[in-house]
């Protein structure tokens, strides 16, 4: 559990209703943290099984664009089934998925694809952990709580 935004000793002293609000808050942004984790393990998971994919269709030598259709078509249909199966699990974390992230997985599966084949794997894998890095040093700014509310009051 992340660290309290107000001291436990401050919040005792506050008034019974106050606290509970505190506490509601609290309890939501950790119920928004473990969305946002889950969301991004799903999209783990979808570009795994992407990447299988992307190798039985370099099989047929297509051309840029058909094969960037194709594998955006096994994208859109990879997070309906996730979508499907989190909603029938009762969750409601793969409903919230946009166009636009998939379109970003597509052309990053894509863009490795044509890496691996041009400069190698190594190259492909310093490049791929590079977006990684740079991925997660832009996820933990924008966890920073002024960031957060910069960003939500000011967008």
């Amino acid at each position: 559990m992340p660290t309290p935004f107000i001291d436990p000793a401050r919040l005792a002293t506050l008034p019974a209703n106050l606290r509970a609000l505190f506490d509601t808050q609290q309890s939501m942004l950790e119920a928004e943290r473990r969305r946002a984790e889950h969301e991004r393990a799903a999209r783990l998971h979808v570009e795994s099984e992407l990447a299988a994919f992307k190798e039985a269709v370099e099989r047929l030598k297509l051309l840029v664009v058909p094969r960037l259709a194709a594998v955006l078509i096994v994208v859109v249909g990879l997070m309906a089934i996730l979508s499907i199966v989190t909603n029938s699990l009762g969750g409601h974390t793969g409903l919230s998925i946009a166009l636009f992230p998939m379109v970003i997985m597509t052309m990053t599966i894509e863009r490795m694809s044509i890496l691996w084949e041009e400069r190698g794997p190594t190259e492909a894998l310093v490049s791929g952990f590079g977006s990684i890095l740079t991925a997660a040093v832009a996820f933990l700014v924008m966890n920073v709580k002024l960031v957060e509310h910069l960003a939500f009051v000011f967008p």
